[in-house]
């Protein structure tokens, strides 16, 4: 199946994600105006420390997205027609993939410094400065960056139909590098995030400071951030990865050789 013969129509959706789109850019913007403001006066202030620099690359990773939003928007008013031709377009798909996986390495490095702060609050004093936290900023977007460039941009722009989607089929190394980004991006992400999370609240657990109001409260939290983050990248990295694997294409291949098959046989062909 190719984006040609697949013919979907594509207007459907259009009055659908422009409302998403649009709620999502005029609560999303403020608010993220709101936090870097606030984490501005926090750093002046001299509070904060790493997690001030974890945090303000995750706000910074997701104002980037937001600012693609209104070109969205448009293309789907104009009828999923892009006019701004194919290396914006090119540049806007790699933008997304460049915030998804930013946003996942952020949490994990915001995790990891919890896990550290809590379970180690004295040995890892060395590790969490703002120094290590700048560094370690520094090295997630220039992975992230040499990572997505160096599998992402597969033809996602019709010229005849001016169209700004993925191509289908897509190419065996695009298949590849999508199938990596769910092990990378999602798969060992849940594992850092799982084992943080766990290994914090054995630690409060344990400790004798904290009434179990805290500690529940606490624990709490750690679930509600684990859950989240499988509910909002887990539906994409699971699917998207499964329908660029082989055994995709060869379901799809099967699903369609047993409907030609009953269409023979069927009495009402």
């Amino acid at each position: 199946m190719s984006n040609d013969s697949c013919n979907l129509p594509l207007d459907k959706d259009t009055f659908g994600l422009t409302c998403i789109y649009g709620v999502i850019f005029s609560l999303g913007l403020p608010s993220n105006l709101l936090s870097l403001w606030g984490l501005y006066h926090l750093g002046r202030s001299g509070g904060g420390g790493c997690q001030l620099v974890y945090i303000l690359n995750l706000l910074l990773s997701d104002l980037l997205q937001l600012l693609t939003l209104p070109l969205w928007i448009l293309y789907l008013q104009g009828g999923h027609r892009w006019p701004y031709g194919q290396l914006t377009c090119e540049l806007v798909g790699y933008v997304f993939y460049v915030n998804v996986y930013a946003s996942v390495m952020f949490l994990c490095l915001i995790a990891m410094d919890r896990c550290l702060a809590i379970v180690y609050p004295l040995g890892s004093r060395r590790v969490r400065t703002v120094r290590v936290a700048a560094v370690s900023g520094v090295a997630v977007w220039t992975l992230t960056f040499l990572f997505c460039l160096s599998g992402l941009l597969p033809s996602v722009f019709d010229s005849d139909r001016l169209l700004c989607l993925e191509q289908y089929p897509v190419s065996p190394r695009y298949a590849h590098f999508k199938i990596t980004t769910v092990v990378l991006g999602f798969l060992l992400p849940c594992a850092i995030l799982g084992y943080t999370s766990a290994h914090i609240g054995v630690t409060l657990r344990r400790s004798p400071s904290l009434s179990d109001h805290e500690r529940h409260k606490i624990v709490g939290i750690l679930i509600v951030i684990t859950v989240n983050f499988f509910a909002v990248f887990g539906p994409y990295h699971l699917v998207g990865g499964y329908r660029r694997s082989p055994g995709a294409a060869e379901v799809s291949a099967l699903f369609g050789k047993r409907e030609k098959h009953a269409q023979e046989h069927d009495p009402q062909h």
